[in-house]
């Protein structure tokens, strides 16, 4: 009697599926491993950027920044860069920025309080911040605490003809 029957020479799986609950589980791990790779290739990128923009403003002498504008340069940068939004641009209308001797202060304050100091800056076209400082300075007037060296408050206003082109 000979040997009958099928001979299996190769196994092809031609079709595959999983349960929907696991599909999608492997599609959300597949497409969040996709997004970590791009964001790390994102946040790669930005650093050099930085460090690129740092060296070349230092090695130009275009800005000379003490750590703490470095520091909110760098992240100022970095959430441009790595950021999924558009950047909104802010104008820097002078140099306050890098060259200021004025101190910045955190005040908390009821909001009462700040809407009547604001309707009070208002009425004497001033801003909360310079309204802020006058009260500030009239009260240490008042109370013989004002400092010698504290300079006077900046001038309202645009600067006349005059004062604007001495030359």
């Amino acid at each position: 009697m000979a040997i009958a029957g099928v001979e299996i020479v190769e196994v092809r799986i031609s079709h595959l599926a999983y349960a929907q609950e696991i599909a999608q589980a492997m599609l959300r791990r597949q497409q969040a491993n996709a997004v970590v790779a791009a964001r790390s290739r994102i946040v790669e990128g930005a650093v050099g950027m930085v460090e690129l923009a740092l060296n070349r403003l230092n090695e130009n002498g275009v800005v000379s920044l003490d750590e703490e504008r470095t520091a909110s340069m760098v992240s100022n940068l970095m959430v441009v860069l790595c950021g999924d939004q558009p950047a909104t641009p802010v104008v820097n209308a002078g140099l306050a920025l890098y060259v200021s001797d004025r101190r910045q202060v955190l005040l908390r304050v009821d909001p009462a309080v700040h809407d009547a100091l604001s309707r009070w800056a208002n009425d004497e076209l001033r801003s909360v911040n310079a309204q802020v400082e006058m009260v500030l300075r009239r009260a240490l007037t008042e109370a013989g605490r004002m400092p010698k060296q504290a300079a006077p408050l900046p001038k309202r206003g645009r600067p006349r003809a005059a004062e604007a082109d001495p030359g």
